[in-house]
């Protein structure tokens, strides 16, 4: 997952993965460029983020929510 979710700029981490439905996934991605260190979600230069699987057939469905103390980024999608 870390794989697909990250942007070519980031770098990517797996807390939790459990890939189950109903089952949960956590992930920090980190961007790479000091352009950008001050974009995070999370953190200056960290998105943070987790998720649960809806749906694990042959394709995914998950439910994610942002961790940030902004309001117009934390929540879900």
């Amino acid at each position: 997952m870390v794989a697909w979710l990250a942007p070519n700029n980031m770098s990517g981490h797996m807390h939790v993965f459990d890939a189950r439905a109903g089952d949960i996934f956590r992930i920090s991605l980190k961007y790479q460029d000091q352009a950008h260190s001050l974009s995070g979600k999370t953190s200056e230069d960290t998105d943070t983020f987790q998720g649960r699987f809806v749906e694990l057939t042959e394709r995914s469905a998950e439910v994610i929510v942002f961790e940030s103390q902004e309001p117009r980024f934390a929540g879900g999608v």
